[in-house]
């Protein structure tokens, strides 16, 4: 389903795969944090509400993967597309104080979990990682680290 909008700057866009808010739903998008597009139609999306990661083709919502993450993570914060590879950074409650963050990485066609790295030490772990790029030449990781108060940067 596709409508219009208004961007901040009057430009006319379009809405695509509006959801409604209904959790029941699994038709429609929920809560949706995060998308990478893949540059062929489809998208994988984080729903949030529903801790799900949804491979998505964007034309007519049609749910292509769906990977259930309740058990996985406790909160999914963002997502990036590097080659074969899906980054997917979230983060755990140790306590109601600190929180630490991983990056799952997972095949990007099918969403399954090849391997996560991260940290729960507070000197060298992320404390509430809130959103992650990878610089497309170097394959480098950069993560806002928002309780170190810093950019951190990871190997591909």
């Amino acid at each position: 389903m596709s409508s219009q909008s208004v961007s901040p700057l009057g430009d006319i866009g379009e809405v695509l795969c509006r959801g409604e808010n209904n959790y029941h739903d699994h038709s429609r998008l929920y809560c949706p944090r995060a998308a990478a597009l893949r540059g062929d139609g489809t998208a994988w999306v984080l729903e949030d509400a529903r801790d799900t990661l949804t491979l998505l083709r964007l034309e007519n919502q049609e749910r292509l993967v769906e990977v259930v993450l309740k058990n996985d993570w406790h909160d999914p914060m963002d997502l990036v597309l590097a080659g074969d590879a899906l980054l997917v950074l979230c983060d755990y409650p140790k306590n109601e104080d600190e929180w630490f963050g991983t990056i799952q990485v997972r095949d990007a066609a099918t969403g399954a979990l090849r391997f996560e790295f991260g940290s729960q030490n507070p000197e060298d772990g992320l404390r509430c990682p809130s959103s992650l790029a990878v610089h497309e030449k170097s394959g480098l990781v950069y993560v806002a680290d928002t309780f170190n108060h810093a950019v951190q940067v990871f190997p591909a």
